[in-house]
């Protein structure tokens, strides 16, 4: 079995598409018909009035057969950051590829683990001697503080 990177030449100049821009842009005009338009989480005002770009530029994007537009990049990236992950995940999705928040909110698991698993990487190396001392001890506590907040929604006096 040949997987697709295999097939494709080691060139530094390829002609190999792995999405034709015709898909392309039915990808994005699919997407942005998930979020944008009626009876979606997203009115073509709304988008409009929280990213700048106009209605009938908008209506473009989401528009069938000839009348479609594709947005370029920049004005995609900008759609992007008003509709959110979800829409960026859409969007990648006809690639293969997906999403992850690089700046999670502070309730939400990979924060939480993430979080956690720095103050126990600390805490295991400033112990491997044995011992806290002081010194160890002062680094710590910033450490333990941030710990302890990030566990309090979790606890009984938390909920």
């Amino acid at each position: 079995m040949v997987l697709p990177w295999q097939a494709r030449s080691n060139s530094a100049v390829s002609n190999d598409r792995l999405i034709s821009p015709d898909r392309a842009g039915n990808a994005v005009a699919d997407a942005l018909r998930l979020f944008v338009g009626r009876g979606r989480r997203f009115s073509v005002d709304d988008v409009s009035d929280g990213t700048g770009i106009p209605v009938r530029t908008l209506r473009s994007y989401v528009a069938t057969g000839e009348e479609r537009r594709t947005p370029p990049s920049d004005t995609l990236l900008v759609l992007a950051s008003f509709l959110g992950r979800d829409f960026t995940a859409r969007l990648l999705s006809d690639i293969g590829q997906g999403t992850f928040d690089l700046d999670p909110e502070p309730g939400a698991p990979g924060y939480v683990i993430a979080t956690l698993m720095k103050v126990a990487s600390v805490f295991a190396e400033l112990g491997m001697d044995q011992v806290f001392c002081n010194g160890d001890k002062g680094k710590l506590a910033p450490l333990a503080d941030l710990a302890v907040s990030v566990l309090i929604p979790f606890t009984s006096k938390g909920r």
